[in-house]
């Protein structure tokens, strides 16, 4: 009808026409319903609306329910329409009059449809609120009251569009809205005849190719003259990050009739899907998947998990239902039988060969699998066999034993409810957007000119204090203190193994105050050889500007290029958490490398990330390239890797005796891995290349480590652990008190 109705607004000469369809349900629907109007090739002068309505078939207005009916509803076409036409054998001395052409209004073709018994008309008009115009109804009392004509009643009924939406979800709460509006007297709820359609519900991600399955699946009915096939998806865009597509097919006999009904509204008193495919895993814990499912129903589930995977990711409110709804759980690992394929791209056939399977049920034989496959898809797919794929396919399917479930009084935590808020899915909107963003260099002008508006701004102090530097590592909440290096010597022989060097750096302007025994925090950089590398491996251009939020203030950025990012900030060279293991995974691309980086990430993998870990000493570099079908967006790979912390050195001088300066007795960590390569402690690399003149971002970080309330006591120092750094400092700070005649204790060191 709204193809037809369409084309014959191009047909009407002399007149603009507004064509108002429904996209909520019909115009979006796909089914084999064949246009009964053909269009001329030009419009004539003299066609008018009544001539084309007429030739198409259609008149202005439709009447549906009996010739003696006392009661009329008038409305204008729509799914509510659809909807009242449905239930009108259960309501007694009901009908409706479906208003197709608003204008020309047509009084007398309105009242000739009207059937002469009506006592009353009820004319629903949709409106925002109930103190709104109805001009519906103004358009039938103009054209029903007379002198001539006997009295006949004109009811105006506001249907805010609140509750056109609650009264729409099914045939019980449809009902129950025009109870309140008919004089009906219930002696018993009616029975709801239930749709004659089976019914087959998808749940998929709106961004994975497997979101096809369902139009692959509807292909087969729609194209049989036999069959009365409507398919109709839906999208949640807000439930679940990426969102929720929920397809409905409906599958009925041509011998039924036309089922008009509109797809969304549920027929019946009861659970009225037949079948379910559940084509995203991971909607098995979070939504509520099984509720409208008939009992003993089967459900097939595309998924890599296996079946005790399935079981143990069910929500516990899901799980509750299971209990009650005894369905036949499949399930079928598409991506994995593609891949024994050597195709990845036909897991889209694997899913819906898994499909006709559960479709034909009891009466499923190999042979007609493989023929209703070659009928849609032809001999072969991707240069594979119908047969080979049609053997790999059934053989994957696997049954789900369901668990055996102990009944306790725990609460149980709902699981989220499909809501249809949009058509089409925009995964640009819907996926949260990551915090660390890539943008032009006009964007990080834009940062720097408007400096006030985007930087972060200084921490208020005391006027007697100095102030934070706003650039020095502004995610960090610590105070930071920008140092200049002013001595870097080795102490050992360049012969000797270990490479122990002494460092001093100039802090005066800084503010930078410490106590003995305290330790320095330096905020070490990464290789700048190595970053290059990196980034060239990666694909990255180390000049690309890259904005990262201030932690504690989103609304503030601190922008850098890609190379400042990953040389200062980004811990790409840092040692790499379990949880790592698990993020990577979700951007793998390869089979292999995600299953690899799942079982690293579990529990079962905990010996084999250990010797990663800390035999291998690998770092989030040497995991991607070990895994390179994992490659995150470099926003995303900011995020999961996280920044380089600090590294706290004990300071090696006592202020008391230096002044402004603060020195630090660095060791070199350099080892070799078991497969050869080397490796290096981060931060004392970067220490130990450090040049006269250089700038360097530290801390101060407190310590337990004091010396004794009185100068006279005497201290036994053993440097098994700390090594010599903070005995300097205490030995410094004693001399410095000697050397003014005040009277010290006896020091002794172990070293």
């Amino acid at each position: 009808e709204i193809i037809d109705f369409a084309a014959i607004s191009y047909s009407i000469s002399g007149s603009h026409v507004i064509h108002i369809f429904d996209q909520w349900s019909a115009g979006r629907e796909v089914s084999n319903k064949k246009t009964s109007y053909q269009t001329v090739s030009a419009p004539s002068p003299t066609s008018g609306i009544h001539t084309e309505f007429t030739r198409a078939g259609y008149s202005f207005f439709e009447y549906v329910g009996p010739t003696d009916a006392s009661d009329i509803i008038v409305i204008l076409n729509g799914p509510l329409a659809l909807a009242i036409k449905n239930i009108l054998t259960i309501i007694p001395s009901l009908g409706v009059v479906i208003v197709k052409v608003l204008r020309p209004w047509d009084e007398t073709n309105l009242r000739g449809v009207i059937p002469p018994s009506a006592q009353t008309i009820h004319v629903l008009d949709d409106v925002s609120s109930t103190t709104s115009s109805t001009p519906l109804y103004h358009d039938v009392l103009g054209a029903m009251v007379s002198p001539s004509s006997k009295t006949t009643r004109i009811s105006s009924v506001r249907l805010e569009t609140k509750t056109l939406s609650q009264v729409l979800v099914s045939a019980q709460s449809l009902v129950g809205y025009l109870s309140s509006i008919l004089p009906i007297n219930w002696f018993a709820a009616p029975e709801i005849p239930a749709r004659a359609s089976k019914r087959i519900v998808f749940y998929s991600n709106p961004t994975s190719s497997l979101r096809e399955v369902p139009s692959v699946a509807s292909q087969l009915f729609v194209s049989n003259p036999n069959i009365n096939a409507q398919l109709l998806q839906n999208v949640d865009a807000f439930s679940k990050p990426g969102g929720v597509a929920q397809s409905t097919l409906t599958i009925g006999s041509t011998k039924d009739g036309v089922d008009d009904t509109p797809i969304p509204f549920k027929n019946g008193q009861s659970s009225d899907t037949d079948a379910l495919m559940i084509l995203d895993s991971s909607l098995l814990k979070t939504h509520d998947v099984f509720s409208e499912l008939k009992e003993g129903s089967p459900v097939l589930i595309v998924t890599t998990w296996g079946g005790e995977e399935v079981i143990s990711n069910l929500s516990r409110a899901n799980l509750e239902t299971i209990g009650i709804k005894k369905p036949h759980l499949l399930l079928v690992d598409a991506e994995a039988t593609a891949a024994n394929l050597k195709t990845p791209a036909l897991d889209i056939v694997v899913s819906y060969a898994a499909f006709l399977r559960l479709y034909l049920g009891q009466i499923a034989k190999y042979d007609v699998l493989a023929a209703l496959l070659t009928s849609l898809f032809g001999k072969e797919v991707h240069g594979v066999s119908i047969d080979k794929i049609a053997r790999a396919s059934w053989d994957a399917l696997q049954s789900i034993p369901l668990p055996d479930l102990t009944v306790t009084e725990d609460e149980v935590v709902p699981s989220k409810e499909f809501t249809f808020n949009t058509i089409e899915a925009n995964s640009t909107d819907s996926l949260p957007q990551p915090a660390i963003k890539t943008s032009s260099w006009i964007e990080a002008a834009k940062n720097f000119v408007f400096r006030e508006a985007f930087a972060v701004s200084g921490e208020p102090v005391p006027s007697t204090e100095f102030r934070q530097n706003p650039a020095l590592r502004p995610d960090l909440a610590e105070h930071r203190f920008l140092v200049t290096c002013t001595v870097n010597r080795r102490l050992t022989p360049l012969e000797y193994n270990r490479n122990v060097f002494h460092l001093e750096f100039d802090t005066h302007g800084t503010g930078l105050k410490y106590e003995i025994g305290e330790a320095l925090g330096v905020h070490g950089w990464n290789d700048e050889h190595e970053v290059l590398n990196f980034c060239k491996w990666y694909g990255l251009n180390p000049d690309d500007v890259i904005s990262i939020p201030v932690g504690g203030d989103p609304t503030k950025r601190h922008v850098r290029t890609i190379f400042q990012a990953f040389q200062q900030q980004i811990d790409i060279f840092g040692k790499p958490p379990k949880g790592f293991y698990e993020a990577l995974s979700g951007y793998a691309k390869g089979r292999e490398d995600r299953m690899a980086l799942r079982f690293i990430s579990s529990a079962e993998g905990s010996s084999t990330f250990k010797k990663l870990s800390e035999l291998e000493t690998v770092t989030f570099a040497d995991v991607l390239q070990k895994f390179s079908s994992a490659r995150p967006p470099v926003e995303a790979l900011c995020e999961i890797v996280g920044d380089i912390k600090p590294r706290h050195y004990s300071i090696a001088s006592a202020q008391s005796a230096v002044g402004d300066r603060v020195d630090l007795l660095v060791v070199t960590v350099e080892w070799a891995n078991p497969s050869g390569s080397p490796r290096y402690g981060q931060c004392t690399r970067y220490l130990a290349a450090l040049k006269p003149g250089q700038k360097v971002t530290v801390s101060i970080k407190p310590s337990v480590m004091k010396l004794p309330p009185s100068n006279l006591q005497p201290i036994i120092m053993a440097g098994l652990g700390t090594g010599a750094a903070p005995f300097r400092a205490f030995m410094q700070h004693r001399a410095m008190l000697a050397s003014k005649n005040i009277p010290v204790g006896p020091m002794l060191y172990y070293f």
